[in-house]
């Protein structure tokens, strides 16, 4: 009996360890920029020669290269962070395409690094980068149907580094992207297109395909809702931040506190990126060639007419939501006052009605915004 026992615990022993070994996570070489291109004898993946990055493939950058291990993971690294995907070898290639705006938007050159499954060789390329944004600005990805290029938005609203005077007396200043400063209120579109400018070429007053793409990264970031998911469903709704008086300060605080809550004012995009007072604090001015609306409307967004969703609705149809969720601004996603057009778009909003990430203020002709104290602006740049 116990020749027996022992017999079926060593049995027992070596079942449970080819258990524990099949379902033991492959080995990688961990990034580490000494090691690059190291042990060649043992390395099983490498890239294809990279192009360059760019306003036009920042949003969906191809890497691909050859292996050695079919049906293998091969591990990307792009400036020695890892890829939440890793791409399968497959006929002795790979290939991935990943969304680098919010990784790589500082530095000028660029290394992409890969390894494979049970390698310690580890093969790392430079590749130069054009698509740099200033500091202040964010990388903001193409989305389809509504912008074309990645370009890169202030995370702030515009604001100067001194005391502003009256809008008559002010000659041409620069809009800077900064977290304290005066916010630049009291403009009209024509000024505003002017102050971003002064910062140089390739600034500019954000336009209104530029806002929806960032708008609808919002909606499409399951953190930006109330129930950390984007299920079209009365409860669920989005942060509108600031509608109590004008925030002049931002500070990381508010990107750090995790935890949801209605006047929250960072939103956060689809790459990672934080963008701050988007919904509230200020009504900000869009630079638009819109000559004429297809429908006049007032009323909020989430029964917005079909003839103006391309213009400024949300990605998703949110008509189920009903009376009850008033309390909750019909999901958070903004209200607009379109009764009439004479040449001023305003995005955002500045109070409990009108704060939301779609808000639209199509009431105001352009000659009239220097009398808003509530209206300010944000610039692009496109790298």
């Amino acid at each position: 009996m116990n020749i027996h026992f022992f017999i079926l615990t060593v049995l027992l022993s070596l079942l449970l360890s080819c258990e524990q070994s099949s379902i033991r996570k492959p080995q990688y070489q961990q990034f580490d920029r000494e090691s690059c291109n190291s042990n060649n004898d043992n390395r099983t993946a490498d890239t294809n020669e990279l192009t360059a990055i760019d306003s036009d493939n920042a949003s969906s950058y191809n890497i691909s290269g050859t292996c050695k291990r079919d049906n293998s993971e091969v591990k990307v690294y792009i400036e020695g962070h890892p890829l939440d995907i890793s791409p399968i070898c497959n006929r002795g290639r790979w290939e991935t395409s990943v969304d680098v705006t919010g990784i790589v938007n500082k530095k000028e050159r660029v290394q992409i690094a890969v390894s494979q499954a049970g390698s310690s060789g580890l093969h790392c390329q430079n590749t130069t980068n054009y698509f740099i944004c200033p500091d202040g600005y964010i990388g903001v990805p193409e989305l389809e149907h509504v912008s074309y290029k990645a370009f890169c938005a202030m995370k702030y609203e515009a604001k100067s580094s001194k005391a502003l005077p009256s809008p008559h007396q002010r000659s041409i200043i620069k809009a800077e992207a900064r977290a304290e400063g005066v916010p630049i209120t009291r403009v009209n579109e024509t000024d505003a297109i002017k102050y971003c400018e002064q910062n140089g070429p390739g600034y500019n007053l954000i336009k209104n395909p530029e806002w929806q793409t960032i708008a609808r990264h919002i909606e499409l970031t399951e953190v930006n809702w109330s129930k950390g998911n984007i299920k079209i469903e009365n409860g669920n709704h989005l942060n509108v931040g600031n509608i109590s008086g004008i925030k002049t300060s931002s500070n990381d605080n508010d990107i750090n506190d995790k935890k949801w809550h209605k006047n929250k004012r960072t939103h956060k995009l689809l790459n990672g990126e934080y963008i701050w007072d988007f919904a509230g604090n200020l009504g900000e001015i869009v630079q638009s060639d819109i000559s004429n609306l297809p429908v006049t409307y007032t009323g909020y967004i989430y029964s917005l007419p079909v003839q103006m969703k391309e213009l400024f609705g949300p990605d998703r149809d949110y008509t189920i939501l009903d009376d009850r969720e008033r309390i909750n601004g019909f999901g958070g996603l903004g209200y607009m006052q379109g009764n009439r057009f004479e040449g001023a778009l305003i995005r955002g909003g500045s109070n409990s009605r009108t704060a939301g990430i779609f808000s639209v203020d199509t009431s105001f002709s352009r000659d009239r915004l220097n009398f808003r104290g509530n209206v300010g602006f944000r610039c692009v740049y496109h790298p």
